[in-house]
């Protein structure tokens, strides 16, 4: 049908890996600050990856502090 849907499976995968990526950036004090569709790319794999860091900034709050 030449649609660009994904099966809910998929929208779980694609999210956990974002999920995932935020806490690795959290782990190194980075706060990514413009996540939106426009800036996750998928690869041919599926993975998702997180682009344009370019308002991303560093924090100084004590570990597990939001």
């Amino acid at each position: 049908s030449g649609s660009n849907k994904f099966n809910e499976e998929a929208v779980r995968f694609i999210c956990a890996e974002i999920g995932s990526a935020l806490d690795f950036l959290r782990t190194k004090k980075i706060v990514h600050r413009d996540v939106k569709p426009d800036n996750i790319l998928l690869d041919e794999s599926g993975h998702a990856h997180l682009t344009d860091f370019n308002v991303a900034a560093k924090h100084n709050l004590p570990h597990g502090k939001n």
